[in-house]
């Protein structure tokens, strides 16, 4: 449907294009605020603080939920655009390994590719950087799921329709 107006607008002259740079900085660190918040289980923590747990505790902390570090860890990016590029250049600075999977063209000259199934395979977290377009609905689905990490995380901040809701409930 929506390609289908997209099409009707250009047919009468009127161009149609994302907004190119548009929150460059603010996508790839909205990302990892979330990476930060699941690999370091800030919710549970804090809903455990909420409940009174840390009066409970006679140490200086507790450990009732996993906290893993991202130095170190492999994180699998899905989009080299300057949104893709934008979440490796913190990635790096975290200390992470960075893998851009690839894919059919456009493929940008400065990234170094990574078969998807080693992405998939290899990554303790994966993030979602491309457009939904007919090719990329539901390019994470029950296949791929099978294929990551059990305890790896998906990061999708690109758009919905990217990820198979059903299979990733299942």
């Amino acid at each position: 449907p929506l390609a289908q107006e997209i099409g009707k607008l250009q047919a009468r002259g009127i161009a149609v294009a994302n907004i190119r740079n548009y929150a460059l900085h603010t996508v790839p660190e909205h990302a990892f605020a979330l990476i930060l918040a699941l690999r370091r289980s800030l919710l549970e923590y804090r809903q455990d603080v909420e409940r009174g747990r840390w009066q409970e505790v006679d140490q200086f902390c507790f450990f009732d939920h996993p906290i893993r570090d991202l130095f170190g860890s492999t994180i699998g990016i899905f989009g080299e655009g300057v949104i893709g590029q934008g979440t490796a250049a913190i990635a790096r600075a975290f200390g992470m390994r960075v893998l851009f999977a690839d894919h059919a063209p456009p493929q940008s000259p400065k990234v170094e590719f990574t078969p998807v199934e080693r992405v998939l395979a290899e990554s303790d977290i994966i993030s979602l950087h491309c457009p939904l377009t007919p090719d990329s609905r539901n390019m994470f689905g029950p296949e791929q799921f099978r294929k990551m990490k059990r305890s790896a995380i998906l990061i999708n901040t690109a758009r919905g329709g990217l990820v198979d809701e059903q299979a990733l409930a299942s």
